[in-house]
């Protein structure tokens, strides 16, 4: 039997690959409360974190750093 690949994925900082710490995601996230209706928040983001428009914007939809959200949302930082 193999083992499931996803158990054994590394997320958040610990990928490899990540591009982003927690705190800057964090970060993202709480910027995106305050600044969502704002146009071009997200691009201004990208720049200041050398990041794609995608993934600041993955992030603020849950695709990606999901985890990170929901540990977030549960202590009381972020709102649903």
């Amino acid at each position: 039997m193999t083992p499931d690949l996803r158990s054994e994925a590394k997320r958040g900082e610990d990928n490899p690959e990540a591009k982003l710490t927690e705190i800057q995601v964090a970060n993202i996230l709480r910027i995106s409360q305050q600044e969502g209706l704002k146009y071009g928040w997200k691009s201004r983001l990208a720049r200041r974190y050398k990041v794609s428009p995608q993934l600041i914007n993955d992030i603020d939809k849950g695709r990606k750093w999901k985890f990170l959200r929901k540990q977030m949302t549960d202590r009381g930082i972020l709102t649903s």
